[in-house]
């Protein structure tokens, strides 16, 4: 990942569980999480606290984990498109999401699919109520997947512009039906 997008992450992540200078375990909808926003898996454990540098090494982990999963996908994509999509996959998870064959079909064809696909399907933890870090993130990715050329669609509209009106943050139940917690 570029360091552009991993400082971006880091900074829209933040970092929780700080006490005395170590990092312990939080919670996040009920699911255990460290540092920069990982997800504790099952064996993981961290009652001892991580310092800020092994919070950093975890995060990279994670990013180099969720990459090799793009990456296996081998689609045409360029190292904004790898950063956006790893980003998606480091905050839901869901690898065996069906954004992949979407981009697969529509990549360079029909972009707006794409961005539909992306809005109507994001998958957030955070409270819906409050979309100000949700539509910061979706903009985000979206707008870093298509800078590619001349950064417009073929509708012709600027990449990551639009309406966020169909845009739906389904929450964990959502999440966890697309399979976000399945990877190991």
């Amino acid at each position: 990942m570029q360091a552009k997008s991993k400082e971006w992450l880091k900074a829209k992540e933040g970092i929780g569980g700080e006490s005395n200078g170590r990092y312990y375990p939080y919670n996040v909808l009920g699911l255990p999480h460290i540092g920069h926003g990982h997800l504790i898996k099952n064996g993981e454990d961290f009652t001892n606290g991580l310092t800020y540098n092994e919070v950093d090494m975890l995060m990279d982990s994670d990013i180099s984990y969720f990459e090799n999963e793009v990456r296996k996908k081998q689609l045409p994509l360029n190292d904004d498109q790898v950063d956006a999509l790893t980003v998606w996959l480091f905050r839901t998870g869901a690898i065996g999401s069906s954004l992949f064959s979407v981009i697969k079909m529509n990549l360079g064809v029909d972009n707006q699919k794409i961005r539909d696909w992306w809005s109507s399907h994001y998958i957030t933890a955070v409270n819906s109520n409050d979309n100000t870090i949700y539509n910061e993130r979706i903009k985000w990715e979206l707008a870093t997947f298509f800078s590619t050329g001349d950064g417009v669609t073929n509708n012709g509209t600027i990449a990551g512009s639009g309406s966020s009106s169909n845009m739906v943050a389904f929450g964990i139940v959502a999440a966890i039906l697309f399979g976000v917690y399945k990877w190991s």
